[in-house]
């Protein structure tokens, strides 16, 4: 039974902090880990919740759909999203933002030759 306790506590504490990761701790762990998603609670979260005027946590998925050549670097795909959104009409939504962006481990983005030339 302690145990247990214990391993509860720990995952609580791992939660909390995963809970606090921001949109590129997100997307840096997703090179790595594949698809990903969670809670957001960083400044991005609270300004999207004054915003939106739903206090309803922020969610973020991250999915890799390109490898680049360089080590470490993909294009992802992220959707942040909010339920609870209140409309003009009065009806509440889910409303989303979805983008992507090449980014490498370290947190730049892919080298020019590695995006064929393109400039960022």
């Amino acid at each position: 039974m302690r145990k247990q306790a214990a391993a509860a506590v720990i995952l609580g504490m791992v939660m909390q902090v995963a809970m606090a990761d921001s949109v590129k701790d997100y997307m840096i762990r997703a090179i790595d880990a594949g698809e990903i998603s969670g809670v957001l609670t960083d400044a991005t979260a609270k300004a999207w919740q004054q915003h939106s005027g739903s206090s309803a946590p922020v969610m973020i998925k991250v999915t890799p759909v390109k490898e680049f050549k360089q080590p470490g670097c993909k294009r992802l795909a992220v959707v942040l999203y909010q339920d609870g959104v209140p409309t003009a009409q009065g009806p509440k939504i889910r409303a989303g933002l979805p983008f992507e962006m090449n980014m490498c481990r370290d947190g730049t983005p892919p080298s020019v030759n590695e995006l064929g030339g393109m400039s960022m």
